[in-house]
């Protein structure tokens, strides 16, 4: 069985090592949000679409007679 000040100083070690850990997950959690570039907004509506008008009717051109 472990001594009480070797189980103590194991403790310490684990606590530094699972501090350690997280911090630097943190970190690198805050690094990575930093490639969003431009502003952060929400998007707005879709801009409605230009109304699709028909194209007029064709006349179809007949062959002229005259010579």
């Amino acid at each position: 069985m472990l001594h009480s000040n070797e189980y103590f100083q194991t403790m310490i070690l684990i606590v530094k090592s699972a501090f350690h850990f997280f911090l630097t997950a943190a970190l690198a959690c805050l690094l990575a949000a930093c490639g969003q570039k431009g502003p952060l907004f929400l998007p707005g509506k879709p801009a409605q679409p230009a109304p699709v008008l028909p194209a007029p009717p064709t006349v179809p051109v007949l062959p002229s007679t005259s010579q």
